[in-house]
């Protein structure tokens, strides 16, 4: 069985692994995003009634940290429950090359990002 969720865009994937309960808690999800077989960012997401995520949990360190070993962007996203806007935030040095300040984009803007990190990636 699957434990990850499969989104197609256009030529782009993204991966999110199904939240899995550890103890009490229910472990919440990231996602990568892989272009042409390549991972090109990893995002942490909160839906928009939800608290934003912070930089300093540990859930979030730990994703930094892969992300920055794999020499890929890192983004903390909150997003509207209908999809019209994301609030991006870098989440490591790589991605302040892409949103050097926090911003909020639409979804084509979105689109957009995943794709100048996935032709990034392939220089």
């Amino acid at each position: 069985m699957n434990d990850t969720a499969i989104v197609q865009i256009d030529d782009l994937t993204v991966e999110k692994p199904r939240p899995r309960p550890v103890g009490r808690r229910v472990t919440s999800a990231f996602s990568t995003l892989v272009k042409n077989g390549n991972v090109v960012g990893v995002v942490k997401f909160a839906r928009e009634n939800k608290p934003s995520v912070s930089p300093e949990h540990p859930e979030v360190r730990q994703l930094r940290e892969m992300a920055t070993h794999t020499r890929v962007p890192f983004f903390l996203v909150q997003y509207a429950a209908d999809f019209l806007w994301y609030d991006v935030v870098a989440g490591n040095e790589i991605a302040l090359t892409f949103i050097p300040v926090p911003a909020r984009l639409t979804e084509p803007d979105w689109i957009d990002l995943f794709d100048r990190c996935a032709d990034a990636k392939s220089v």
